[in-house]
């Protein structure tokens, strides 16, 4: 019996009474980030959401969002093996475009700076947030054995 180790990203939206939830794809970059980790390479820790208007259907080899417009930091991380929550608020007056892109930020090079860092996951989107409202983006990362 040998055991595999999954590793399966959902991201979960709330805005104005609405959840959005879609799966994503892990990028190859984020894939190689992940193994560095296991080397001891590399800063730990997912760092940005970010937010953007591409539509363009994701591809593994992705690094960066196709027309990223606004990340923020991640605000709190909620830990519950296998589920590791990764959480950003966006208050009524940010980020107020239609997105059609979330991506999930690391590294070292991730700052506060557009299309810095290792993107780790993509997914596309539709979320109309052209009107002021609160925006609760949730990441949600799982890994779990299968035997």
């Amino acid at each position: 019996m040998k055991d595999l180790l999954p590793w399966q990203g959902k991201w979960i939206a709330f805005l104005n009474g609405q959840k959005f939830e879609v799966l994503n794809k892990i990028t190859d970059a984020g894939l190689n980030w992940y193994m560095d980790l296991w080397r001891g390479v590399g800063e730990p820790g997912f760092k940005y959401i970010a937010l953007g208007t591409s539509d363009t259907p994701v591809e593994y080899s992705d690094t960066i969002l196709g027309a990223e417009q606004y990340r923020s930091p991640i605000q709190t991380f909620t830990p519950a093996a296998p589920i590791l929550q990764s959480i950003v608020t966006f208050s009524d007056t940010e980020a107020l475009f239609v997105i059609k892109e979330i991506g999930l930020f690391a590294g070292a090079t991730a700052t506060a700076d557009l299309n810095t860092g290792i993107l780790v996951a993509r997914a596309v989107v539709n979320i109309d947030h052209t009107q002021p409202g609160s925006l609760k983006i949730i990441r949600e990362d799982r890994l779990g054995r299968v035997s």
